[in-house]
């Protein structure tokens, strides 16, 4: 009898700054991952809102969660990828071991959520990474990727954490990496810490995954940042450091909740993007919400790469 098919799951929900969800969207367009499977959502997700359209109610949309495949691993092992739109509000372990079943026509290897870590870093420092994991044995090989220390002592909550309790009930070894985010800019989409996550990632798996997209991002929204602070003329760290806890207040009240729509803005369109990939139709109202936003040129290549790939 043949062997299964070996695979790695790599998998992310909603959390502080947005680093899993934009680890996981860029892992699956820099790979160019394939959908699986959608998996269901019933019994697990209550619709926040209904829909209305030229006056009439229609159903609710349930919040997805999408597993993509892909096969270019070294040593034929896959690489499967669980995005989740939104963290379960029912029976959250029960959803973590369905997505396990879900995977199962792999030999599922190895276990690993992607989410952050707040700390007093410095927004011009580089993120570090912590890692949580399973068993002593997955520990000690992780601790010899570059840049990635133990998480000492912290708790790894909601799907990230029952993920990784679904796979060790099953004997799977797993591991949840965690990119360093300043704590007062928990609202704010960080790149950084997200590419460092990859970083890491993509040392474990041996694969090619050039990270320059979000490190662009992420400079850009460092300045941004460093503009809010009004620090950019600051040279020693410690006094910076100083001035970010000073300043904390005044960004909670005004900044950051700028910086809270920004985060409900992209995972908005993220949501969207999904919905255009299984339905074209549904492109239309992608683009408008795009132009809205004046981001399409942004998002431009990405847009037009779907018709692409359909073609």
């Amino acid at each position: 009898m043949a062997r299964r098919r070996v695979a790695w799951v790599v998998a992310a929900w909603p959390g502080m700054a947005a680093v899993g969800q934009m680890a996981t969207a860029y892992l699956h367009d820099a790979l160019r991952m394939e959908q699986l499977v959608e998996f269901g959502a019933n019994g697990f997700f209550a619709p926040e809102s209904i829909r209305v359209e030229k006056g009439l109610v229609l159903p609710g949309r349930r919040p997805r969660s999408v597993i993509s495949t892909w096969n270019g691993g070294p040593a034929g092992r896959d690489l499967l990828l669980v995005q989740g739109e939104q963290q379960p509000a029912f029976d959250s372990m029960r959803y973590a071991r369905s997505l396990l079943d879900a995977c199962s026509a792999r030999e599922v290897e190895r276990v690993v959520t992607i989410a952050s870590l707040a700390t007093a870093i410095d927004p011009t420092e580089e993120s570090r990474v912590f890692a949580a994991c399973s068993t002593e044995a997955l520990l000690e090989s992780v601790m010899l990727v570059p840049g990635v220390q133990p998480l000492e002592d912290a708790e790894v909550s909601g799907m990230n954490g029952e993920f990784l309790a679904a796979a060790r009930e099953r004997g799977i070894p797993a591991m949840c990496l965690l990119g360093e985010i300043p704590f007062f800019a928990t609202n704010l989409p960080n790149p950084k810490a997200s590419a460092a996550a990859l970083a890491a990632l993509r040392y474990m798996l041996g694969i090619d995954l050039p990270l320059e997209g979000l490190l662009e991002q992420a400079r850009r929204i460092e300045g941004w940042i460093l503009k809010q602070l009004d620090t950019s003329s600051t040279r020693d760290k410690s006094d910076r450091s100083a001035r970010v806890l000073e300043t904390t207040a005044g960004l909670s009240d005004a900044a950051l909740t700028t910086a809270a729509e920004q985060v409900d803005l992209i995972q908005r369109i993220e949501g969207m993007f999904a919905l255009a990939l299984q339905d074209r139709d549904k492109a239309k109202d992608l683009k408008a919400e795009l132009d809205r936003h004046g981001l399409f040129r942004e998002y431009e290549d990405r847009f037009l790469d779907m018709f692409r790939k359909g073609s």
